[in-house]
């Protein structure tokens, strides 16, 4: 695979709000080791602190090599927050710390999501998750991204964007604005409230935590909305599919920038609602929506941790101008091999 005196060691580190994942692969023997730590975005966190859980997960994904960072051959980076060229002015020199002379790729955590889901990283990937955006990558190596800095800026098809619209719905349904529906029931179950309008409390600054632990926040009323959905609950129906048609409307403003018409592309769809949503209402109709401009788009729904996308743009660095093609299946197929399937 390598050769004993150079480096041999593939690194990959997923980067997002909730939580920092690393993984490293060695190209000799496949050995490799997981690290899983908490959220460490920089607009959140302070670069200081992101830097710090950056530094941690890959120091311990090493641990195997005695943390060694000469062992790293190359380095797939991605990184949530990394949305604007002044936010990578941030980013990078500090990984040029962390990592010292090891060459690295350094894209946002989107795009983990399309090379994890493809063989070659062309097409459109999509994320509905806390938050959500959507990219892509043309045969030809041009990249385009729409979203990713948040509802307030037109960015919508969230968890939290479904969980806002929930709220919106069973407390205009209540007073009978909006059509009845069973979601303030099931919210209102879910969390153990007496009254809807209690959830309140959950929203003050000096609250209770939610049943199970934690503090509020709408995107976890997200799977009751499919839940409801998946009942027949007609407006729990509706926000779904409306969240499907704005993912839609940004994968066909990455798509237009990238390719034809009538061009065959790849959708990668990744996150938690796109991943593991309970009933089809959101997914149908963000193909639908999709399929009216492109109609032969090639939908994909997400099976890797998106860390996986990370570990193969390290190996595409590492490729090079490599040749070899019987040696490139074989380091591929050994990286791809330590990654196991979601969970459905």
């Amino acid at each position: 695979m390598s050769r004993t005196n150079e480096p041999h060691v593939l690194l990959g580190l997923d980067v997002g709000g909730t939580k920092t994942e690393a993984v490293a692969v060695s190209l000799r023997d496949g050995r490799h080791c997981r690290q899983l730590l908490e959220g460490s975005n920089y607009q959140g966190r302070g670069i200081r602190r992101a830097a710090e859980v950056w530094s941690e997960a890959i120091e311990k994904c090493l641990a195997p090599w005695a943390g060694r960072i000469t062992e790293v051959a190359a380095a797939g980076l991605g990184v949530a927050g990394l949305d604007r060229p002044r936010d990578e002015a941030v980013i990078r020199p500090e990984l040029e710390k962390i990592l010292g002379s090891v060459p690295f790729v350094l894209v946002n955590d989107l795009f983990l999501v399309l090379r994890a889901g493809t063989p070659d990283g062309v097409g459109v990937a999509v994320i509905s998750g806390t938050g959500c955006n959507a990219g892509g990558v043309a045969a030809d190596g041009r990249r385009f991204r729409v979203g990713g800095i948040g509802p307030d800026f037109g960015d919508l098809g969230s968890a939290t964007d479904i969980g806002i619209e929930a709220l919106r719905k069973a407390f205009r349904a209540l007073d009978g604005r909006d059509p009845p529906t069973v979601l303030g029931e099931i919210i209102r179950s879910r969390l153990g409230l007496e009254r809807l309008d209690d959830i309140v409390d959950f929203f003050l600054a000096d609250g209770p935590e939610i049943p199970g632990g934690g503090r509020m926040d709408a995107g976890l009323l997200a799977p009751l909305v499919f839940q409801a959905a998946g009942a027949g609950d007609a407006p729990a129906a509706a926000i779904l599919e409306w969240a499907g048609k704005e993912l839609g409307l940004a994968v066909r403003a990455v798509a237009r920038r990238l390719f034809e018409r009538a061009e065959p592309f790849r959708l990668v769809m990744g996150g938690s609602v796109l991943q593991r949503g309970q009933s089809p209402h959101l997914n149908d109709a963000l193909l639908a929506d999709v399929r009216a401009e492109f109609p032969s788009v090639v939908p994909v729904v997400l099976g890797w941790r998106p860390v996986s996308g990370a570990v193969r743009y390290a190996l595409d660095l590492f490729e090079g101008a490599r040749r070899n093609e019987a040696a490139r299946a074989a380091r591929c197929a050994l990286v791809d091999g330590v990654f196991s399937p979601l969970e459905a």
